[in-house]
């Protein structure tokens, strides 16, 4: 779902169409929301020191990773799409 959510921003950033990010927010909400269910079933599993290790840091990155999209999508949403383009290009 993650690599969807990217997909979803880079076709916004190319589309350079304010109009299309109400669609995309949806969009990913949803992908977010399926992906937050499927961590939990994961997090629930016996897991190893290592799987934990791994989980906080994929926690982190996605954290992250979610941050970036958000402000991509303010970006488009205020029309500044060079702007967007280039947090796209550098997440």
């Amino acid at each position: 779902n993650t690599l969807h959510i990217r997909l979803v921003i880079i076709n916004l950033v190319e589309a350079k169409d304010a109009n299309k990010s109400s669609d995309a927010e949806k969009n990913i909400q949803k992908l977010r929301e399926e992906n937050n269910r499927m961590m939990k079933e994961y997090e629930s599993a016996s897991l190893n020191d290592k799987e934990k290790e791994l989980l906080i840091t994929f926690y982190s990155d996605l954290k992250e990773f979610r941050a970036i999209c958000d402000d991509i999508i303010k970006l488009v949403k205020e029309q500044k799409y060079d702007e967007a383009l280039m947090l796209s290009k550098e997440s």
